[in-house]
């Protein structure tokens, strides 16, 4: 049985072989979203700053909202 990696790391690859985006990166950041609120994390990489940027605020707000 293989080790589990950790996500986001550096070129690293995931469970299938396939590489992770970076932690922190615009790339992960995106497929979060994505899941969190729909669409895809391409067209999350092609929206406005603001939508983006609105987008992490309420996270940010929920997680601090959930301590």
């Amino acid at each position: 049985r293989r080790p589990r990696r950790r996500r986001g790391g550096r070129g690293k690859s995931v469970a299938g072989g396939l590489a992770a985006w970076p932690a922190g990166s615009i790339g992960e950041l995106s497929v979060i979203l994505a899941c969190r609120y729909g669409g895809t994390p391409a067209q999350w990489r092609q929206c406005e700053e603001a939508d983006f940027g609105t987008a992490v605020e309420i996270m940010l707000e929920q997680s601090e909202e959930t301590r």
